[in-house]
């Protein structure tokens, strides 16, 4: 019994001592967990700070929004999502503005980001940086289809080729029947 206080002291101590980076009061982020469960907690007891580490239960992570732990179905962590800058930006994966990517600092300086779903019937506002009422916003999403040259030799049956127009790069495992086919049509284009 004497042992397990003494251990519990040591890491009080230890807690203590390292909490150089705890300046305010208040609970952060703590990015060195990639599940984005941990926090950390910062008491201040008159003139001294005081850390704490903490893991949020199971199936929840960290909300540096509410500043409490969270469910994951309105708040992800996105460990792979690579943050440049922090604050809130549009969620390029969203087809329906209904989710923007949070990248958030912890006192350590590791940046990592989050997936956050706006509220019911709100959307994010790109310009604001806010999720705002849907009806007050239109969500513009470009969703922009591949324009395509379409090649067909008559003479050659089962040769068909399509050339994307757009900034895509295609490998073609026939590349004969693209040199024979561009040259066709090339030839087609300058008889006529």
């Amino acid at each position: 019994m004497f042992i397990r206080i003494l251990i519990l002291l040591v890491m009080l101590y230890y807690d203590t001592c390292s909490a150089t980076e705890c300046t305010t009061r208040g609970r952060f982020p703590d990015n060195s967990n990639s599940d984005c469960r941990g926090f950390t907690m910062c008491l201040s007891t008159g003139a001294n700070s005081m850390k704490y580490n903490v893991l949020c239960p199971e199936h929840s992570i960290y909300s540096h929004l509410e500043s409490q732990c969270t469910n994951v179905t309105s708040y992800q962590c996105l460990p792979y999502h690579n943050c440049t800058l922090i604050g809130d930006y549009a969620n390029p994966s969203s087809e329906d503005c209904s989710s923007y990517i949070s990248c958030v600092k912890d006192l350590n300086n590791i940046t990592t980001a989050r997936l956050i779903r706006c509220p019911n019937d709100q959307i994010f506002s790109a310009t604001e940086n806010v999720c705002v009422n849907q009806t007050l916003l239109k969500c513009d999403i470009a969703t922009e289809s591949p324009k395509v040259l379409q090649v067909s030799v008559n003479n050659s049956p089962n040769i068909s080729v399509n050339f994307p127009l757009n900034n895509s790069v295609y490998i073609f495992k026939r590349s004969l029947y693209v040199t024979m086919a561009l040259c066709i049509a090339f030839n087609i284009i300058i008889n006529v």
